[in-house]
Order: structure tokens, then sequence, then C-alpha cells
């Protein structure tokens, strides 16, 4: 029975975290609170252009600004507004790892879809530390989650050897790779083409064309929200090898 579940669990996630992903940002009204009228207009403007999946409150989404509290009513707007229309994929990240695990429910609670998560910034833990850290979150969290290997925002890089170990996770389905070296993504993708329930995305969106026709399954990237509809064509004529 569990086989059956993580499998489950693994095909949904995989049916609707794939694609061009927008890490939207974190909109505000004049006196810092979060307008969340703004952020379910910014999120319909993007699943009207066609867009696979959102991220909100990761880096681009201002985390460091916001409460616990604000990052998680963002999460059942985000929801709300968005659920079974594009992919929600919650950022949850944070120096504890308990904190991380109480978001991480929270997001389930309000409907998202899956999990983004970087290493613990500022503290710069060993790689069994980041072992351990994302083998208690995956342990007791519900939703698929992507790994997040961001070295300039939380000043390390996972090793490809720590990404493939951590790829066995049961709850970790993706790894969200925005090394410096594009080789490090094209090896990471190599590595894990026998793991047809794990997929590699892009996080440098610069290479977000070579990337998927090398192998890489999903893209993050800020352009549709200027461009839309330009950004979800590239993904598909990936797809479709054109």
């Amino acid at each position: 029975m569990y086989q059956h579940n993580h499998r489950k669990i693994q095909e949904t996630a995989m049916r609707e975290m794939k694609g061009y992903i927008v890490p939207i940002f974190t909109p505000f009204n004049r006196d810092g609170s979060v307008d969340d009228a703004a952020m379910r207009h910014n999120i319909s403007y993007l699943i009207d252009e066609g867009i696979h999946g959102i991220t909100l409150t990761g880096s681009f989404g201002e985390y460091p600004l916001l409460s616990v509290q604000e990052r998680i009513d963002l999460f059942a707007v985000a929801a709300d507004e968005g659920s079974g229309r594009c992919a929600i994929i919650a950022g949850t990240s944070d120096a504890s790892t308990e904190a991380v695990i109480e978001m991480s429910e929270a997001a389930a609670r309000s409907g998202c879809d899956g999990l983004m998560i970087v290493p613990p910034p500022y503290l710069l833990p060993s790689e069994r530390d980041l072992a351990n850290h994302f083998r208690l979150i995956a342990d007791r969290v519900s939703l698929p989650i992507t790994i997040y290997n961001n070295p300039p925002r939380v000043g390390l890089s996972m090793s490809t050897g720590l990404l493939l170990e951590l790829s066995q996770l049961d709850r970790v389905v993706s790894v969200k790779q925005s090394s410096q070296n594009f080789f490090d993504l094209l090896e990471l993708i190599r590595l894990t083409a026998d793991q047809p329930d794990f997929w590699v995305t892009n996080g440098q969106e610069h290479w977000a064309f070579p990337a998927m026709a090398m192998g890489a399954q999903a893209a993050y990237g800020v352009s549709p929200l200027l461009i839309g509809r330009d950004c979800i064509e590239l993904y598909n004529c990936a797809q479709r090898d054109d």
C-alpha cells in the first residue's frame, strides 16, 4: 500500500509540476502589508498565458521580508486562486528545520501542490547536515518536494553526489539546479535518467532551452511575466524535439 501511495503522489507531482514555472514576486501595499488582490491578479494573468506552475515566497518573492504567518496566508491566497488551474508550489525555506516543516504542512492544508526548499541560508551547513535536514523534512511533510540548489543565495553549492542521494528520498521528486556551471545540470540529468519518478529542473533562465533540449523536464524563469505565451511555446517546442 505504501509503495502504491508513494507512486501515486509522484505521478501527480510529475503531471502538475513540469513545464515552465514562474517564481512570482510578492506585491506589497504602501503600508508594507501584502497586497492579496494584486497577487490574485498576477496569478490569473500567468494562468491565462498558459503557465504550467507558480512558485511563491521564494527568493524572488522576498520571503526573508515576510513573517511566517504572512507566508502561510499567501499559500492560502495562491491556492484559492490557482490550484487546479496550474501547479501552486510553496516556497517554505528557512534556517530552522522545524519552521520548514510547519510552513510545509500549512501549505498542504491550504491546497498547494508542492514545495520548493533551499538549504538553510547563512548557516553554511556541511553536506551531512544538509542530508539530515532534508531527510527530516521529507519524513514529516505530505507534499512533493523540489530541492533548490541556489548557491548565490545561500552561500554554498550542493554537490551532484548529495543531490543524487537526496533524489532517492520518497517525497523528493525534483531538483531545481541553479549552479553556475551548466555541466552540473547535465551531470544530474545523466545520473538520474533511470529514475522515472524524478526529474531535473533548470533554474538558470538563460539556459532554459538548451537545458530542456538536453533532458530537463522543467524550467523556472521570470520571462513569462513579460512575454507570457512565447515562453510556453519554447517549452512545448523542446518537448516536441522541434
